[in-house]
C-alpha cells in the first residue's frame, strides 16, 4: 500500500530475493509512507508462535521509520484505517550502516496464538532522510 510518495516496495534479487524500499531517489530523500502487508496467517490450534525476520538496513534514519507490525483484526483494505496494529520491538536488527543481512531470532508473538494475523512492514521517510530496507524472509513458526 503506497500511502504517500512516489517510491514503493519492490523486488530485488539480493539474498535470494528481497522486498526493498528506499525513499532516496534521483539524488535526494523524499517523503514516503509505504506498507507491505502479508496475507492472512492462521494460527488456529497453534501455540508458542514466534516470528523471525531476515533484513538488511542501510542509511538508517531511525528504527521507528522501519516498523514491523502485527494485527488480528485487519480486513485487507488501507492499513492506516483498518486493523489495530501492534508495533513489534525489542528484537535483533541490523546496525543500519551497511547491506549485511541479520536474523532477528525468534520474536515471541504467542499473544496471537489461535488467531488469524497479518504482519506488516511500515516504511516512512522524509525529505531530510531516507533509510534503505531490504527484507528477504519473514517466517512464523509455532508448536502444534
Amino acid at each position: 500500500f503506497n500511502i504517500t510518495g512516489a517510491q514503493e516496495w519492490h523486488h530485488v534479487t539480493f539474498d535470494g530475493g528481497s522486498a526493498y524500499m528506499n525513499g532516496f531517489a534521483g539524488g535526494s530523500a523524499h517523503t514516503n509512507e509505504d506498507w507491505l502487508v502479508s496475507p492472512a496467517i492462521d494460527l488456529s490450534g497453534e501455540t508458542n508462535a514466534a516470528l523471525n525476520i531476515r533484513e538488511a538496513i542501510n542509511f538508517l534514519t531511525n528504527y521507528n521509520d522501519l516498523k514491523v507490525l502485527i494485527a488480528n483484526d485487519y480486513d485487507g483494505s488501507d492499513p492506516t484505517t483498518s486493523g489495530t496494529w501492534e508495533h513489534i520491538t525489542g528484537f535483533t536488527r541490523p546496525p543500519g550502516n551497511n547491506w549485511t543481512y541479520v536474523e532477528s531470532g525468534d520474536i515471541d508473538i504467542s499473544q496471537f496464538d489461535g488467531q488469524t494475523i497479518h504482519i506488516a512492514l511500515q516504511y516512512t521517510s522524509t525529505s531530510s532522510g531516507a533509510s534503505g530496507w531490504q527484507v528477504s524472509r519473514i517466517s512464523v513458526v509455532a508448536d502444534e
